[in-house]
């Protein structure tokens, strides 16, 4: 089984994952030395340092390892980038390249995953209950307020706050037509007042003892027959 040791090393400007090429060279299994085949990749690939990879001087132990000569006390360690890693795999031409190249395809793969976990956003139960406890608030209200009201509230939402209680709560009066006597058992007044205030702002005019729509008022009524004369009904945008 493929498996590298990712380490993160400042290359370039960048924090990035980076492999060792020694251990890249290792699970290649390529013949050459180490020394003489880097450098080929780094020719071959035009790789430049400090962008696809670096150099770090590692101490090395005072017993020399198994064909070492003495008298050195540190080594060079080259570090890749991951897109260079895959890079060397791919030019390797071998089955073994490929699959270098996938492990780290998936090593990217999850470290973006469990990047995407750490920047979500976690959920604040103590915020949540408290928005609940808001929106039941409202909801009570508007289902108890006056409808005209609301209809004056949810404007001033609209303007100021750029949102519609009314959308959300998915409440809609716009459908909903009363004769003046039902207008003003809402606002407490008359009949004959609510006529008078029709006129006063432009909705309707009297003519022969009849009471008529405007063009304006056309837009906020709908007139039906009741018995032998026509009677007005009005949307409560009327009152507002």
């Amino acid at each position: 089984m493929i498996s590298f040791e990712i380490i993160k090393h400042q290359i370039g400007n960048s924090e990035v994952y980076s492999v060792n090429a020694r251990d890249l060279h290792q699970k290649l299994e390529v013949r050459k030395d180490f020394s003489t085949w880097f450098k080929v990749q780094i020719k071959r690939g035009l790789f430049e340092e400090n962008i696809d990879y670096i150099t770090i001087s590692v101490e090395k132990t005072l017993l020399p390892q198994k064909g070492e000569q003495r008298g050195g006390h540190n080594k060079i360690e080259y570090f890749l980038t991951l897109d260079t890693a895959k890079e060397i795999a791919m030019m390797s031409g071998t089955q073994k390249g490929k699959d270098v190249r996938n492990y780290f395809i998936e090593v990217e793969k999850q470290f973006r995953e469990n990047k995407a976990l750490e920047t979500k956003p976690k959920l604040d139960l103590t915020k949540l209950l408290e928005d609940s406890k808001k929106a039941l608030e409202l909801i009570h209200l508007f289902e108890n307020e006056n409808p005209v009201n609301l209809i004056k509230l949810d404007r001033f939402m609209k303007k100021n706050e750029k949102v519609s209680p009314l959308e959300l709560l998915e409440m809609d009066f716009k459908n909903s037509y009363l004769i003046p006597t039902e207008l003003g058992n809402i606002i407490g007044k008359s009949p004959v007042e609510i006529n008078l205030i029709l006129e006063k702002n432009g909705f309707q005019f009297r003519e022969n003892g009849v009471w008529k729509t405007t063009e304006k008022g056309q837009e906020f009524s709908i007139s039906f027959q009741n018995g032998s004369y026509f009677q007005i009904k009005w949307r409560l945008e009327v009152l507002v």
